[in-house]
């Protein structure tokens, strides 16, 4: 499966490159949390060592949205072939460049 990106997509990536933050809009399944998990795994694969950090209000909604369901999908779709080390004790997936992503 080849990935690509709404025109809206496009512009959310834009915006999240050049701004430290960034309220996307969108309605229910519009691919607002995939395209902003998409953003933060492209960035981890590009700074070796480097840290990032997805936050929820609940624990318990980021493990089973982001944790068990976006980020899954992202790197299947996205970055297929990418090898990622799970840490489920601290709650982050690390990358062969070292940069790790972290949920809380």
């Amino acid at each position: 499966m080849i990935f690509k990106k709404t025109a809206k997509q496009f512009q959310a990536v834009d915006l999240m490159a050049a701004h430290i933050e960034v309220l996307l809009e969108g309605g229910s399944r519009s691919g607002k949390t995939f395209i902003a998990c998409y953003a933060i795994i492209a960035r981890a694969l590009k700074y070796n060592n480097s840290h990032h950090l997805i936050v929820r209000k609940h624990f318990n909604h980021i493990k089973q949205s982001i944790w068990y369901q976006t980020i899954p999908n992202v790197l299947r779709i996205a970055f297929s072939g990418c090898k990622v080390k799970e840490n489920k004790s601290d709650w982050f997936i690390e990358f062969q460049n070292g940069s790790q992503i972290w949920i809380a």
